[in-house]
């Protein structure tokens, strides 16, 4: 039986969880200080700047995160994660996580699995 990546929704991962058996939970505690964040508004309009220790952290989440869009007829998420699970055949776990509009956001636990599967995998 092959691993399955557990399944996860945006909002669950961008707000955590703190009972989770998620191995995608062990990131490294990240807290925005407050020299970090901007906060103003300009002609009536909200804005948030974020400086460069933020920036960082954002870069190296990502660095290892890819955006897949489904082309052709709908299937659901439990499809699409045992479809890519086969096809990638992954050496570790990767978080597959839904966003609207047939996008799905796909985070990499390993360097070289991402590698290969924006060079070589369908």
């Amino acid at each position: 039986m092959e691993d399955v990546a557990p399944k996860v929704s945006y909002r669950t991962k961008l707000m955590g969880s703190q009972n989770s058996t998620d191995p995608f939970q062990a990131l490294e505690d990240f807290e925005v200080q407050e020299g970090n964040v901007k906060t103003e508004v300009i002609n009536g309009i909200p804005s948030i700047i974020f400086f460069e220790r933020v920036h960082k952290f954002v870069e190296m989440k990502m660095a290892k995160t890819m955006v897949i869009k489904l082309l052709g007829r709908k299937i659901t998420f439990n499809a699409i994660l045992n479809i890519i699970t086969i096809l990638w055949k992954t050496k570790s776990y990767f978080q597959l996580m839904d966003l609207e509009n047939d996008y799905c956001l796909v985070q990499f636990n390993d360097k070289e699995d991402f590698k290969n599967v924006l060079t070589k995998g369908p």
